[in-house]
């Protein structure tokens, strides 16, 4: 059986030190929800469930642990009810102009289940050729950070497509309003109606 003090050596203490590979084993957690009579015994469950992701430790072993050892563990990993501060990435990405549609593509038809190919959202939007070995070994801060920085590039890039669009179609609706008045210009000076 583990010792809490090898356990609290394998825990991440803040968002820098959490991986994104050990941030996805996360969502395999069984949470279970809660009422107000067996509040406390699944939110234990949920931090044990949580812990054993995290440390690769048995669920079973660690129920074994004092409570005031699974709560020295638990307080290692109080970053995580609060999202990541957002800063700019240190990882370089693509510019708008250089990203391509397909890359727009999979970024936005992933949207919903982001985390489930979020080292091949970021693979595709990297300027450096990085594994996805490496990808998995990004902090989560630095995660947050690119998805922050992809969001807003990406609705920047949006907003300017949408721009294009209405002002094409403003062209559109001009050219023929003004072919209209050219045909009736031409009909008018004819004689005709």
């Amino acid at each position: 059986m583990q010792n809490v003090e090898n356990l609290l050596k394998l825990l991440p203490g803040s968002w820098d030190e959490l991986k994104l590979k050990d941030y996805l084993k996360l969502f395999k957690v069984k949470v279970k929800e809660t009422d107000d009579i067996d509040n406390q015994f699944v939110d234990m469950d949920n931090l044990l469930g949580t812990l054993s992701a995290l440390t690769g430790v048995p669920e079973n072993e660690l129920e074994q642990f004092p409570l005031e050892s699974v709560n020295r563990l638990a307080t290692k990993i109080l970053f995580i009810h609060q999202l990541p501060v957002d800063k700019k990435p240190k990882t370089r990405l693509k510019k708008i102009e250089e990203l391509t549609y397909n890359d727009y593509v999979f970024f936005v038809s992933h949207a919903k289940d982001v985390w489930s190919v979020m080292p091949a959202i970021i693979k595709s939007f990297l300027k450096d050729d990085l594994t996805e070995e490496q990808i998995n070994n990004f902090s989560m801060q630095e995660v947050h950070a690119i998805f922050f920085t992809l969001n807003k590039r990406l609705r920047k890039l949006t907003r300017s497509m949408l721009r294009h669009s209405r002002l094409a179609l403003a062209k559109n609706i001009m050219r023929q309003a003004w072919k209209t008045i050219l045909t009736k210009l031409k009909l008018a000076v004819r004689g005709e109606r």
